[in-house]
């Protein structure tokens, strides 16, 4: 084929992240848009002043970074056993799991 064992695992890696990047977004973007309606809803439905102790409905930024690295330590987890696993096969072999 003309590619280098390094370049088939480039590639797999590159379509691996950017998958992976591409519905982390969308799962944020939405899991936002969800909270902005529902969270106003759940407010007025259950007020803070009703319950024992209150409860106040908060999004801390370290939250999301936690949630953020928690997938970035799977990220590369999951491109190293790539990387590993392209690396123990033959060529024909690598390009089959590419089109999978």
């Amino acid at each position: 084929m003309g590619m280098s064992i390094r370049q088939v695992t480039m590639i797999l890696i590159c379509e691996q992240v950017l998958i992976t990047v591409s519905a982390i977004i969308t799962g944020f973007l939405i899991g936002n848009a969800a909270s902005d309606i529902f969270i106003p809803l759940l407010q007025t439905v259950y007020s803070a002043a009703q319950q024992v102790p209150p409860v106040i409905i908060v999004a801390l930024r370290s939250d999301y970074m936690k949630i953020v690295m928690t997938v970035s330590v799977m990220l590369a987890i999951g491109v190293s056993m790539l990387f590993i696993l392209v690396k123990r096969l033959n060529i024909n072999k690598v390009i089959k799991l590419g089109e999978d």
